[in-house]
């Protein structure tokens, strides 16, 4: 699945979670199969507010987000700590590959999943469940580069709509 997500530069790099569990195959399988596409992200999902916009702005340009049934590889760390790992990928508009904010996902439940990046310190992650086509929950922002006025994490109520995975994007 794909979403679109707007991020400052700061935040573009995705924190690690580490909540967990083993699922059985048939569960792994069938929420591999049902969510794996391409998403669309919208931030503060029903606001119409004036202030909507300005909260919307500071979390930057948000992109496109593909979820994969690959195994992700390579990263051995993540591998060790959680049985179901797999491959996420970030587009910008015109379906030109992004290398953040987003680059695995796993399923943390039957009906839920955490989306991000393996790295540390600083980025963003989401957590969502199973909502019919799309997907719904929370993307939280986090840095260790501290600012003054501004916090260190940021979240945001999220909806991730189901879209065609761009052209050039996508398998």
């Amino acid at each position: 699945m794909t979403c679109r997500i707007l991020l400052l530069p700061a935040l573009l790099l995705t924190a690690i979670s580490g909540c967990g569990a083993t699922r059985t195959p048939d569960v792994q399988t069938s929420l591999q199969d049902s969510v794996a596409g391409c998403y669309e992200l919208e931030l503060y999902p029903g606001r119409s507010d004036a202030q909507v916009e300005d909260d919307r702005a500071e979390w930057g340009l948000l992109p496109i987000l593909e979820l994969d049934t690959l195994p992700l590889t390579g990263w051995a760390h993540l591998q060790q700590q959680y049985d179901d790992l797999f491959v996420a990928r970030s587009y910008l508009e015109g379906g030109r590959p992004f290398d953040h904010p987003f680059g695995y996902w796993r399923p943390t439940d039957a009906d839920s999943l955490f989306v991000g990046h393996p790295m540390a310190l600083a980025g963003v992650s989401l957590f969502v469940v199973v909502a019919g086509q799309d997907l719904a929950g929370r993307m939280t922002s986090h840095t260790d580069v501290l600012e003054p006025g501004r916090p260190s994490s940021v979240t945001a109520p999220v909806q991730a709509r189901r879209i065609a995975c761009p052209v050039g994007g996508g398998r």
